[in-house]
C-alpha cells in the first residue's frame, strides 16, 4: 500500500506540469522499475538481509524517484540531478548484484581514490573526477550505512540517506550568488567539515580494528582541528558567524536565549525520567512539542537564522550519533542508557536514527526552500512558501498528532497497518487547522487550498501505512506535493 501511495504522489506531481519533460519520462521509468523490485520476490543473500531493518518493506521510490524530483523542483542545476539519477540506477543495480558487493566495493574504493587525486592535483574534470567523486562518495556512504551500522536502515531508507549525504558532501550546491552566500558558506563549510570527520573516522574504524575505536577517533579529530587553525578556516568561521550574530544583535540574541532554554528544558525531561522501561508513545512524541516551539518561531522570526542553527543542530546530532552508535568514550555509553529509553520500535540497529530523523525532516524542506529561494536569507521579514513548512506539519504536528491519539483512543485499524483510523483523520484534521492559523496571520500563503488538502490527505495515508522512519520520508512527499 505504501508503495502505491507514493507511487501515486509521483505521478500526480508529474501531471501537474504543463508539459513533460525528458526528465519525467525518465523519473516515470525509474519509478516503473522500482515499482518491479517490489513485486518480485527479494533475494538477498543471508549475509545481507541480517544488515537491513528487520520486518521492512524495501521501498525504493522515496530515494530513487522522490529525492531527485525534489530536487529539481527546488533550482537545483540539471547536472545535480543528473548525478543524483546516476546514483538511484546504481543503487537499483546493486540491489540486482548485492552478492558481489564486496568486488563492486573494491572498484569504487579504486574509483574514489583516482577522483579525489585528479581533482586534487589538477582541479579540473579530468576522467570526469568530479562526477566519479560523487558516485563513488555516495556508494561508500552506501558501504558505511549497510557495513558499519547494519540494522539500522530500511533498503530504501539506506538510499535516501545516502542522496541527501551526497548532496551535503557538495558544497558547490549552496555557493549560489546572493549577498547571504557568507552565512550559507558557514552553514555548509561546518557540515561538510563534520560529515568529511565522521566518514573518515568510519573507514579507519573498518580499515584498522586492531585499533581502539577512541584512539581513531580522537586522532581524527586532531588533524581537522590542526588543519582548519593552520588554514585559518576555524577563524574565518567563527569571524562571519558573529558578524551575521551582530547584525540584529538583540533580536537574534533573545532567539537564542529562548531556544537554549528549550533545549535545557528537553535535557532536564530526559534527566528526570528514572524508570528503565521504555518510554510511552506520549512521551516520546514530547520532543515533538519541543521542537515545534523551536521551529514555528524560527521561521515567523527569523528564517536565516534559523537555517544556519538548525544546520549545526543537524551535524552536532550527526557527530553524536556516531559516538553513540560506536561507544566511543567518554559519552557513548551515558548517550545510549539516556536514548534507549526513547527509542522506538524502528530503532534496532547500532545506530539510533529516529533522533537525527526528526531534526533533519524539519530541517531539510527549510534548506530546499532557502536554495530555491535565496532572498529567504537576506530579509527576515519575508514569509517562507509554504513547502518549507512540510517538516513541521507532516512530523512535527501529524505524526505526533496520530501517534498520541491513535494509542489512546484508537479503535480502528487500517488493513494491514497497526495505525488506526481515528489516528490518521485526527491528524489530518489538526494539520488544516494549523495551515488555517499560520495563513491567517500572513505567515503563509495560501493560493490553492484543495492542493494543501490532498497533500495533507495523501502524506497523513502514507504515514499510516509506512514501516520506514516516518520522520525522514514523509516531509520529502510532502515537499513534492506542495511544491
Amino acid at each position: 500500500m505504501e508503495n502505491a501511495l507514493v507511487t501515486s504522489a509521483i505521478l500526480i506531481t508529474i501531471s501537474r506540469k504543463s508539459s513533460l519533460l525528458y526528465l519525467d519520462v525518465i523519473f516515470i521509468t525509474i519509478c516503473i522499475f522500482c515499482c518491479i523490485l517490489q513485486v518480485l520476490p527479494a533475494d538477498f543473500p543471508k549475509k545481507w538481509t541480517k544488515r537491513f531493518r528487520p520486518g521492512s518493506q524495501f521501498v525504493f521510490q522515496y530515494g530513487c524517484v522522490v529525492y531527485p524530483m525534489v530536487l529539481s523542483l527546488s533550482s537545483f542545476t540539471l547536472d545535480d540531478v543528473m548525478n543524483s539519477i546516476i546514483c538511484s540506477l546504481i543503487s537499483l543495480c546493486f540491489v540486482i548484484v548485492i552478492s558481489n558487493f564486496n568486488i563492486v566495493l573494491k572498484l569504487v574504493l579504486k574509483l574514489f581514490v583516482v577522483g579525489l587525486t585528479t581533482y586534487c592535483i589538477f582541479n579540473t574534470n579530468i576522467l570526469y573526477s568530479q562526477l566519479i567523486f560523487k558516485i563513488c562518495a555516495f556508494c561508500i556512504f552506501f558501504a558505511i550505512c549497510f557495513y558499519a551500522i547494519p540494522g539500522s536502515f530500511t533498503l530504501g531508507e539506506g538510499i535516501l540517506v545516502c542522496q541527501m549525504l551526497t548532496s551535503i558532501y557538495d558544497y558547490e550546491l549552496v555557493l549560489f550568488m546572493t549577498s547571504a552566500v557568507n552565512i550559507v558558506a558557514v552553514s555548509m563549510s561546518l557540515a561538510n567539515t563534520v560529515l568529511f570527520f565522521v566518514t573518515f573516522s568510519i573507514l579507519f574504524f573498518l580499515l584498522l580494528p586492531s585499533l581502539s575505536k577512541e584512539s581513531i577517533f580522537y586522532s581524527v579529530g586532531f588533524l581537522f582541528i590542526i588543519t582548519a587553525v593552520y588554514n585559518h578556516w576555524l577563524a574565518m568561521i567563527v569571524l562571519e558567524a558573529l558578524k551575521f550574530m551582530m547584525q540584529k544583535s538583540f533580536h537574534r540574541f533573545s532567539l537564542l536565549l529562548y531556544w537554549a532554554s528549550l533545549v535545557c528544558a528537553s535535557v532536564g525531561f530526559v534527566s528526570q525520567r528514572h524508570s528503565l522501561d521504555s518510554a510511552s508513545t506520549s512521551e516520546r512524541k514530547v520532543f515533538h512539542i519541543f521542537i515545534l516551539l523551536v521551529y514555528i518561531p524560527g521561521l515567523i522570526c527569523d528564517t536565516p537564522l534559523l537555517y544556519l542553527c538548525s544546520v549545526i543542530a543537524c551535524s552536532l546530532f550527526g557527530l553524536l550519533g556516531v559516538i553513540h552508535a560506536f561507544r566511543i568514550k567518554p559519552l557513548g555509553e551515558v548517550l545510549d542508557k539516556s536514548l534507549r529509553l526513547f527509542t522506538s520500535k524502528q530503532d534496532t540497529g547500532t545506530f539510533i536514527l529516529t533522533p537525527i530523523y526528526l531534526l533533519l525532516g524539519l530541517s531539510y524542506p527549510v534548506w530546499l526552500c532557502c536554495m530555491k529561494y535565496p532572498s529567504l536569507l537576506e530579509n527576515t521579514t519575508k514569509a517562507i512558501p509554504k513547502e518549507g513548512y512540510s517538516g513541521i506539519l507532516s512530523v512535527g504536528v501529524g505524526d505526533a498528532v496520530a501517534s498520541v491519539v491513535g494509542s489512546k483512543y484508537g479503535a480502528i485499524r487500517f488493513t494491514g497497518s497497526g495505525k488506526t483510523v481515528e489516528g490518521t483523520i485526527s491528524s489530518m484534521l489538526v494539520q488544516f487547522l494549523i495551515v488555517l492559523g499560520i495563513h491567517y496571520v500572513n505567515f503563509i500563503n495560501i493560493n490553492s487550498i484543495v492542493s494543501i488538502i490532498f497533500a495533507i490527505c495523501l502524506t497523513s495515508l502514507a504515514e499510516a501505512y509506512t514501516d520506514q522512519i516516518d520522520n525522514l520520508v514523509l516531509p520529502l512527499l510532502m515537499y513534492l506535493l506542495l511544491t
